[in-house]
């Protein structure tokens, strides 16, 4: 009969105790991070610090995280691990003084909430939901709460149902048009873990349309073995008993994992969109000031077209209706431009408003060059719902407005999305489906993003600018320096007075170019001032304008000494440099064809690739992100591996596992072995170290102590080829003298301390029969 389902549970959990990470590494390594990265950074948001210093400026990270978006998902993540802590906090509190040393290091060794609320049925019973029936018979009530306080039957459940479920897609029944949009999601089957989370937001919003009818489906036959391994019942009554453990499944155990695996793949699909519309965003509104005049051209529902020009200054000039379709519609179009020539033109992103406007394109591209610009329709839709009408604008219509609104947007796109920071949401695919919060929090940190590099001058910025640097009351700033101009960023300070954490990340953005103080002017922040005068005073050699012409000098000062009396990273040098370069500090601008962000990777999640490279120590897969991620040969399959080469192949495609993530120097490992022997391989099982093969209830797993090898036994040891193992010379074993041993002193001691499983010791013992074989046939 196969092992029960919770001893292989069981075991995986307890192997991975004693070498898995205790208290705050289980959070770090889940999140890629370092255990003191991850410490700063729990503990400063605790203390209310603002996330743009510790992204940009704090001298603990100084600069580890540079895309702002990466170092956001990173943060969601450390939020999503605070509820497991504190679960796992108060579930080993509650086992202190009850010596049960098994379900402790379970605990220990749990990495998720799921696990951790079956663990905690072993101390109180879980209480059945609402409307679910008490059985007439007492056996069987009885038999169900004993389920309900089973841990054993929860986390196999949850195990399998991680393992073995399935999501269907059907359509329900609906009028045609609102189908249309959801059918090529009709008949989809995916296995849950290979369930493509990017799409998950539409299949939701059909949910909500009732279009779409998703349904979370477990094998019947493995609902049937979990009973037939883990569950007790009289055999007379065996079928009743099934019964009702399959209806404990459906009713009580299935609609938590449905719940934990929708909010799961919720956010991974938010993720997915919010970085898609990144990308987007950036290279559509971090754009400055467009010289030249633009014309705007939007399709009415009459099928006619909208078009205004626009002046070099943003001044509404003129507008004109067009019908595309008549005659006259070409010399119309040249008597509205007139002698005015565009270099812009910008369209609505709708099919009416591109095949119109391409025939507009088309004529004005006979006179020069005009650049064409599509802005989403969402886009439109805020700017007209939330820019108030201007005083020179009270006479237009509604679509002149529309067309002139798509002008001056693509005449300033930074001004327009810090003036009408909304418009960035309106990027995010299936927003609706989205967490406002997270909504809220992407609007911010773009916005702020685009202030970060090239910085907000105290005596120049505009208001927009100003309510965008956090801590600053911008009114009160306008204020101020119409008196009388800022003459640093210290005068800032003394005028304005912020408060202490206010000041360091008001002084990431901030900047006055007629300070006083020369580094004002550029990216650098206050806090290294002191420092940077310091050392270039201890050199005697490099002057601070020297510093400034060639930043690459900061870096190669004597930086060590400071760096440890003030436990400042070792990556201040560079942050210095990129921070005193004229342009530094800017955040690099995200293109789509980079790739995904490692952020958004989960510890033990399945990703699909292609093998792009080999080499003797594994494979290089491409997983869609920013990196290719590595598979070591010993995570190449469940068995023996010596040459990768020989089960993958460049351009194959392959489901590979997450392992590890390490954002700090922006790389990950993965796995193609199954789950188990993924775990086991990880934690260096196979090494050397291993679980004893008696009972060891006690679960430990420690380092075995280095032997040696008695000295009777020296000659009797298989000698393989140079390179690499393989059989011995018939000729040679014969030539040698065959010596008897006698009993190994050691041999019962070994049997206890060697993993059976591990390759060495395979295939010494496959050298071992084969040399004894030999001996029989002289």
């Amino acid at each position: 009969m196969a092992a029960p389902f919770f001893m292989v549970v069981v075991e995986s959990a307890v192997m991975n105790s004693s070498n898995m990470p205790q208290g705050d590494q289980h959070a770090a390594r889940a999140l890629g991070l370092k255990v003191p990265v991850f410490r700063h950074l729990r503990d400063s948001l605790a203390q209310g610090e603002d996330p743009s210093w510790l992204q940009l400026s704090d001298p603990m990270l100084a600069g580890a995280f540079p895309s702002p978006l990466g170092f956001e998902l990173l943060l969601d993540g450390l939020k999503a691990e605070a509820p497991v802590a504190r679960r796992r906090a108060n579930l080993l509190t509650s086992l202190a003084g009850k010596e049960m040393p098994e379900i402790e290091e379970l605990v220990a060794a749990a990495t998720d909430d799921g696990t951790l609320e079956d663990i905690s049925i072993a101390l109180q019973p879980a209480n059945p939901p609402e409307g679910v029936e008490t059985p007439e018979k007492e056996e069987h009530g009885k038999f169900l709460e004993a389920l309900r306080g089973d841990m054993k039957v929860a986390l196999v459940t949850r195990a399998v149902f991680r393992k073995h479920a399935t999501i269907k897609i059907g359509l329900c029944e609906a009028k045609e048009d609102e189908l249309r949009l959801f059918k090529q999601f009709a008949g989809q089957e995916y296995k849950l873990e290979a369930f493509p989370a990017q799409s998950y937001l539409a299949v939701r919003r059909g949910e909500h349309a009732h279009a779409l009818q998703v349904e979370f489906v477990v094998p019947q036959a493995e609902i049937d073995a979990i009973f037939n391994s883990e569950v007790e019942s009289p055999p007379q009554e065996r079928d009743n008993y099934l019964e009702l453990f399959r209806q404990f499944f459906q009713q009580e155990r299935l609609p938590r994992f449905v719940q934990e695996a929708r909010a799961r793949l919720k956010r991974l699909a938010e993720s997915s969109a919010l970085e898609h519309a990144w990308n987007h965003a950036h290279l559509a509104l971090d754009r400055g000031r467009q010289e030249g005049l633009i014309v705007g051209i939007a399709a009415q529902r009459s099928g006619k077209v909208q078009m205004v020009l626009l002046s070099a200054d943003s001044i509404f000039m003129r507008g004109i209706v067009l019908n595309p379709k008549a005659e006259d519609f070409v010399e119309k179009v040249d008597a509205f431009i007139g002698e005015d020539r565009p270099l812009v033109a910008a369209l609505q992103a709708d099919s009416p408003t591109r095949n119109h406007g391409s025939k507009v394109l088309e004529h004005l591209r006979k006179s020069g060059k005009v650049r064409q610009v599509l802005v989403p329709v969402a886009v439109v839709r805020t700017l007209l719902r939330e820019v108030a009408r201007r005083l020179e604008e009270s006479h237009l219509t509604h679509d002149e407005r529309q067309a002139l609104m798509l002008a001056r947007l693509v005449h300033c796109p930074r001004a327009a999305a810090l003036h009408t920071p909304h418009i960035v949401r309106a990027f995010v695919a299936g927003r609706s489906e989205v967490n406002h919060h997270r909504l809220d929090t992407f609007e911010i940190v773009f916005v702020q993003s685009l202030l970060a590099g090239r910085g907000v001058d105290v005596n120049v910025g505009t208001h927009d600018e100003l309510k965008s640097v956090p801590g600053v009351d911008p009114t009160r700033v306008e204020v101020e320096r119409s008196t009388a101009p800022f003459m640093s960023l210290a005068d800032f300070q003394n005028r304005i007075c912020l408060s202490e954490q206010e000041w360091r990340v008001a002084m990431c953005f901030l900047r006055c170019r007629v300070s006083e103080e020369p580094l004002d002017a550029r990216a650098l922040h206050p806090i290294y001032y002191q420092a940077l005068r310091q050392l270039v005073e201890a050199t005697e050699v490099v002057e601070l304008e020297d510093v400034l012409k060639d930043p690459a000098k900061a870096q190669g000062l004597d930086w060590e000494e400071l760096l440890k009396e003030n436990g400042w990273s070792e990556r201040v040098p560079s942050l210095v440099r990129r921070c005193l370069t004229r342009g530094g500090g800017r955040r690099p601008r995200m293109h789509a064809n980079k790739g995904g962000r490692l952020e958004g990777l989960e510890i033990g999640g399945m990703l699909k690739g292609k093998v792009v490279r080999l080499s003797e120590i594994g494979a290089f897969l491409d997983v869609g992100l920013r990196t290719d991620g590595f598979v070591h040969v010993s995570q190449v399959a469940d068995q023996f591996v010596k040459d990768p080469a020989e089960f993958l192949e460049v351009g194959q495609e392959v489901s590979a596992r997450v392992l590890s993530v390490d954002l700090e120097k922006q790389r990950f490992r993965l796995s193609l072995r199954s789950g188990a022997e993924s775990e086991r391989k990880e934690r260096g099982d196979g090494r050397g170290r291993g679980r004893g093969s008696g009972s060891g209830s006690k679960g430990g797993r420690g380092q075995r102590e280095e032997r040696k090898i008695p000295s009777h036994a020296v000659d009797s040891r298989p000698k393989s080829k140079p390179g690499g193992g393989g059989r011995r010379d018939d000729r040679d074993s014969n030539k040698r003298e065959k010596i008897k041993l006698g009993k190994d002193p050691q041999a019962d001691r070994w049997k206890e301390d060697i993993d059976p499983t591990n390759p060495f010791y395979q295939f010494f013992q496959e050298q071992e029969e084969v040399q004894k074989s030999q001996g029989d046939k002289a």
